[in-house]
């Protein structure tokens, strides 16, 4: 039986560890089901992917990796999951479901140093209705403005001295989900200046403008 995707669990015990050499990169903006792939989730270099390393094991171990929230107490992320990402020389990997959350597993195999390149794991934007379904309406609707951060969480089961198992676990910083806010760019604007009395129209043209945006005038 797996371990709950809820429980606290340290990343170290006596001389093993698990710890993570690479982090991940600081945004990802992740897929929705109608669209393709965005690929895997890179590093913070944005050059390779994330690294994570098994310290005081040397045999083939599997490694968990899940997404959770932003901060505090690990646990499964009500609006992301994780998803598999499928390249010509990817880590072999599979997808598992516990307890309602989507869990790439795929293994850490003997080396000298047991590091391991995580390329196959992509972030998923599950449905409003998915959400509700996970975490309650009202829930849902109260969270979804402030829930776009979360961490990738990477976790393996070893065998202690004494014979007994323990879960080891280790969250990433965290990962922004959501296409950054550009730049505004004025592309046309009708008029560079205006009288004090106002009654003027005044029309911009660009891009990247938000809701709320203000012009001002000054003399």
């Amino acid at each position: 039986k797996d371990a709950s995707l809820n429980g606290v669990y340290p990343s170290k015990v006596g001389d093993i560890e698990l710890r993570i050499l690479t982090q991940p990169e600081e945004q990802h903006r992740a897929r929705y089901l109608t669209e393709g792939s965005r690929g895997a989730v890179k590093d913070i270099s944005q050059q390779s992917y994330p690294i994570i390393q098994l310290l005081g094991v040397n045999e083939p171990t599997t490694v968990q990796i899940f997404i959770a929230n932003e901060s505090g107490k690990i646990k499964p992320h009500g609006f992301y999951q994780a998803c598999k990402v499928c390249g010509k020389n990817s880590t072999q990997c599979m997808e598992r479901t516990i307890d309602r959350t989507v869990v790439i597993e795929t293994e850490i195999m003997p080396s000298p140093d047991m590091t391991l390149t995580v390329d196959c794991v992509g972030i998923l934007k599950l449905r409003n209705a998915d959400v509700e379904n996970r975490i309650g309406t009202a829930k849902a609707k109260a969270s979804k403005k402030n829930n776009t951060k979360a961490r990738m969480v990477f976790r393996v089961t070893v065998k202690k001295p004494d014979g007994s198992f323990q879960v080891l676990q280790c969250a990433s910083n965290s990962i922004l989900c959501t296409q950054p806010k550009g730049q505004p760019e004025i592309g046309r604007i009708s008029s560079n200046s205006g009288s004090v009395n106002g009654g003027e129209s005044l029309f911009i043209i660009g891009k990247n403008f938000v809701k709320g945006t203000k012009v001002l005038f000054r003399e």
